[in-house]
């Protein structure tokens, strides 16, 4: 499971970028998307047609647009499908020939990306620049220091970051209470999607579940990849998690 830094497309790029994927989705009189047809010559490439284009990455990706909207776009390996998180629905689109890129599309929804940017086709509206940040600068700057894997939770606000080597740094209760604790080996379940620390020191106790389950944060409603718990000196806290 699963950066460098984000270059933006100038805006005529994405505007040509809009343009392309406005000819790949036709629609019928009845307002229903239609099956995108010779997809090749419409974007202006050679006419041979090639296999699927393959996701852009193992893992997930994050992204912002404009007017604040975010969703996730999750890869499995050997899996050529993408799973959307959308703030409303999640769902599951089936890989199209694309010119350039990877792009995904059902007829109602149609995902399109390249490098760090994508954009998003949904029933009335699409979302064009979206750009690829990982959960903020904040993971960015995680990512960049070898935390492999945070996790958040509310009510109250904790913060959990597993390091490359097993190290595991907790903040809870809104940052009052910090502990950093020696590398463990976790326990791992991959046919569960499961993977457990247990933590035991002189003073603490600690148990930290890691579900391969969809998850959105109570505050934020950001969707994220893995359902978290964790169980501190007796305490449970529950929250959402990324592999960075």
């Amino acid at each position: 499971m699963k950066r460098r830094s984000i270059a933006l497309l100038p805006i005529a790029g994405m505007a040509s970028i809009a343009l392309v994927l406005g000819c790949l989705r036709g629609s019928v009189p009845d307002g229903t998307a239609e099956a995108p047809t010779d997809t090749m010559a419409a974007a202006g490439a050679r006419t041979e047609t090639p296999g699927p284009t393959p996701p852009p990455g193992p893992g997930s990706r994050s992204y912002f647009c404009q007017e604040e909207f975010r969703f996730v776009a999750q890869f499995e390996e050997g899996l050529d499908m993408v799973r959307l998180l959308l703030p409303d629905t999640t769902l599951t689109l089936p890989p199209v020939v694309s010119a350039s890129g990877a792009r995904y599309d059902d007829g109602t929804y149609g995902y399109w990306a390249k490098g760090d940017e994508a954009l998003l086709e949904m029933p009335g509206r699409s979302y064009t620049g979206c750009v690829s940040d990982e959960g903020g600068p904040g993971w960015r700057d995680a990512k960049a220091r070898g935390v492999r894997f945070r996790a958040v939770g509310q009510e109250p606000g904790w913060l959990l970051d597993v390091q490359a080597d097993g190290a595991i740094d907790v903040e809870a209760d809104y940052g009052e209470a910090v502990h950093h604790f020696p590398p463990v080996e976790p326990e791992v379940d991959p046919g569960a999607g499961r993977t457990i620390h247990r933590i035991e020191t002189e003073a603490h106790r600690a148990t930290i579940v890691i579900d391969d389950e969809p998850c959105r944060d109570a505050m934020s409603g950001w969707p994220f990849e893995a359902t978290v718990t964790m169980v501190l000196d007796g305490r449970e806290y529950g929250g959402c998690g990324r592999w960075l």
